[in-house]
């Protein structure tokens, strides 16, 4: 049957490729386990290997990678799932013939028996390396730019979960000191498992892509790693970082095996803490790498492992388990860590239809230059060290030395990679060590799997109420929701961390092309946010249709101090009939600082207009004369109980008054009293003595005094038709001019 390559896959088809490859990544890392380097590694040493062999051993991953070629030709014929497939069968076939090493060692020559098993290894990562080639370009058909770094850690994460039980089961397997039997067991399983996985990735569907791609000239790819600094730096880079890798991880295994002479079992027992690190490591970075960008990621981790080759040099002469096996971890983690960011930033950074040529180049000079380091620089550098006679862990606390100082180096070359959309490296560790981040970073995982409609209010409001800034990108997906409910709760979510220039200016275009929706809270934010890129949009605001738009837009410029819009706000608050934009009008007027201000605030009482115009009113003309606590807290306590509001003023008058003692005549202390008297009696048809306070309190030269006349205006028609609720806020701004000048 033929197979059938169509121009693009579809979601379905896409999710049943990414869950056929999670299956096959799975499957295969439990064959991987069983015939890693790790178990090779100590099957080597059974067979007499010497630490340059070991060397070499670790470094056919690398050295093999020029085969990836191979792999491009099979890609252009058969695509690359079945490509992948049909390598990694012929890879876990040739893993099958390990079996045959001890009989050779045992019945023909050691020295045999040993090359038997380099040879055969040898063959075995070619066609890894081949199969490989088809891997990435594969991975880029079956994503897309927003779910491919989630994807890439999930099925690492699957992966190294499955390698670090089975590794764990190896352990107990092979013992303290395994006899070859128990490894051509672990060998057989291993191959027919890898089999197994080969089954999975022969079905997964893929488009034409992965083929159009192998069919470009190998030329064009090296132009264009040529024309393009970013690509060159990046395989700089990518050289540099596998070859840091690969001359700390397999090197781990010989200094605790032949430094502190451990078992085999023990050994196994920190590879596992290794994949244990792996398994930690994955997770976590995938929920964060879609937000931090990747290179980030990698400088972090390239300098961690660093830090832990210093570590390693100064480690103690006797084993301490807890020491050596965090140590693992950690390398375990920052490898994972550096695994995942490299994928994704290639996948980004390159174009889709260079892809597989680039992949392939980076992987052969990578390939060759961390094969090199590993068999030269690593082996050969112990071999010295033995020479020079050394011994013990000696040898590896001086190895991991001059390892340390070329992880530093390899830091400097993954700085200079060029930036894709990411944060700050000082942010990203912020974020990793923030544990609201974390939640944040949970819920937008939540979020991009597309939940339900209230799941989805559920976890917007969550991300507002954690006030990260990890959310900000994917909030600013939901203002472009068809719903109005989803829409203000990505914005009220919005006003709750501190954004970016990006956000700001995409509230710019909310207020722009959301009259009468919400843009009243992005114009809203805006002023609470201060961008001042906002003014010029908020000025025509002032001018629209949309009441809610226009209250939130004379509030915003005020808060951002728009002294060109004063006259405007100034006007729609004089002449408006519209409450809330005569309760907005007061709350700008206030902003704006002016205290003549509160003349024109007084002037625009109304006994018939609601209670929330009298309060913001009240409110504003009390915060510009100073006393904005002062207010706040006694028409708290009046709305709470009204007798409880009027006795804390009495209170605090008559303390005053007591202050004042002969400065104040009988007289004005009978008229203060008076008017509280008045103002608890609700029966009361015109408050008299309310008057009177205004009247003498008018005519008192204080600055603040000179703003009550305007009270007194219309035979004070104001204050004889107040409210209860009116007369008490004015009785105690009288109280307050009053009281304020007599102390002055």
């Amino acid at each position: 049957m033929v197979r059938e390559f169509p121009s693009r896959l579809t979601q379905a088809q896409k999710r049943k490729a990414q869950q056929g490859f999670i299956y096959f990544a799975t499957i295969n890392a439990l064959s991987y386990a069983l015939l890693a380097e790790s178990v090779l590694v100590l099957f080597a040493l059974q067979l007499g290997a010497t630490d340059f062999h070991i060397g070499l051993l670790s470094s056919y991953v690398h050295l093999t990678m020029v085969f990836v070629l191979l792999g491009k030709v099979m890609v252009t014929r058969w695509g690359a799932a079945r490509t992948y497939s049909s390598c990694w069968f012929l890879r876990n076939l040739t893993a099958g013939t390990f079996i045959l090493a001890p009989w050779i060692w045992v019945h023909v020559s050691h020295g045999l028996g040993l090359i038997f098993l380099m040879v055969a290894s040898f063959i075995f990562f070619i066609f890894r390396a081949m199969g490989l080639s088809a891997e990435n370009v594969l991975i880029n058909d079956i994503t897309s730019l927003d779910d491919r770094g989630r994807f890439i850690g999930r099925w690492q994460f699957f992966a190294y979960f499955a390698m670090l039980g089975m590794l764990i089961a190896v352990s107990f397997w092979l013992g303290g000191t395994p006899s070859f039997g128990r490894f051509q067991i672990v060998f057989a399983v291993g191959c027919v498992l890898g089999m197994a996985a080969s089954s999975f990735m022969f079905n997964i569907p893929e488009s034409d892509g992965p083929k159009i791609s192998s069919r470009e000239p190998m030329l064009r790819a090296l132009n264009l790693l040529y024309r393009e600094k970013k690509l060159r730096y990046m395989l700089f880079a990518w050289i540099a970082i596998t070859c840091g890798i690969q001359l700390i991880a397999p090197f781990q295994i010989l200094a605790v095996k032949n430094g502190y002479l451990i078992s085999d079992r023990a050994a196994v027992f920190f590879v596992v803490l290794q994949m244990l690190g792996m398994v930690a490591g994955s997770f976590p970075i995938a929920l964060l790498i879609d937000r931090s960008g990747p290179r980030p990621i990698l400088i972090i981790n390239v300098l961690g492992l660093a830090l832990l080759a210093l570590l390693w040099a100064f480690s103690p002469e006797k084993i301490s388990y807890w020491y050596s096996g965090t140590l693992f971890f950690m390398v375990g983690y920052c490898i994972v860590s550096i695994y995942i960011a490299v994928a994704h930033y290639f996948q980004n950074a390159v174009p889709r239809a260079s892809i597989l040529n680039l992949n392939m180049l980076i992987l052969v000079l990578q390939g060759i230059a961390a094969g090199l380091a590993g068999t030269f620089f690593g082996g050969g550098l112990l071999e010295t060290f033995h020479n020079l006679g050394m011994a013990g862990m000696t040898v590896y606390r001086t190895y991991f030395l001059a390892v340390a100082a070329a992880l530093i180096g390899s830091t400097f070359v993954v700085v200079k990679l060029e930036p894709l959309a990411e944060r700050r490296v000082k942010e990203v560790l912020g974020m990793m060590f923030s544990v609201r981040d974390w939640r944040a970073l949970l819920s937008l995982q939540r979020l991009s799997d597309i939940p339900k409609l209230g799941e989805t209010h559920e976890l917007i409001d969550e991300l507002g109420s954690l006030r990260s800034g990890v959310s900000e990108s994917a909030l600013l997906e939901y203002l472009d929701s068809p719903l109005f409910t989803v829409r203000t709760a990505a914005l009220e979510a919005l006003d709750n961390i501190e954004f970016g220039p990006e956000t700001g200016w995409r509230l710019i275009e909310e207020v722009k092309d959301g009259e009468f929706s919400t843009a009243f809270m992005a114009a809203d934010i805006l002023g609470r946010h201060r961008v001042s890129e906002a003014i010029s949009t908020l000025r025509e605001s002032i001018y629209s249709n949309d009441f809610f738009l226009q209250g939130k837009a004379m509030v915003a410029l005020a808060q951002l101090g728009d002294a060109h819009s004063y006259g405007r706000i100034t006007e729609i608050f004089s002449t408006t009939f519209n409450p809330r934009l005569v309760i907005h009008g007061a709350r700008a007027l206030y902003l704006i600082g002016e205290r003549d201000n509160v003349r024109l605030l007084l002037s625009r009482l109304d006994p018939k207009g609601v209670q929330a115009e009298h309060d913001e009113i009240m409110h504003s003309a009390f915060a510009l004369l100073g006393w904005g606590e002062e207010s706040f807290r006694l028409m708290t306590l009046f709305n709470r109980n009204q007798q409880l509001g009027l006795d804390t003023l009495t209170e605090l008058v008559e303390k005053r008054l007591e202050a004042l003692a002969g400065r104040i005549t009988s007289l004005e202390r009978l008229t203060l009293r008076a008017a509280l008297d008045e103002a608890a009696d609700r029966e009361v048809p015109i408050p008299e003595a309310l008057l009177a306070l205004l009247r003498q309190a008018a005519g008192l030269k204080g600055e603040k005094a000179k703003y009550l006349d305007v009270l007194l205006a219309d035979e004070a028609a104001v204050i004889k038709s107040a409210t209860p609720r009116l007369r008490f806020s004015l009785t105690a701004l009288a109280c307050y001019v009053y009281l304020e000048d007599k102390e002055g």
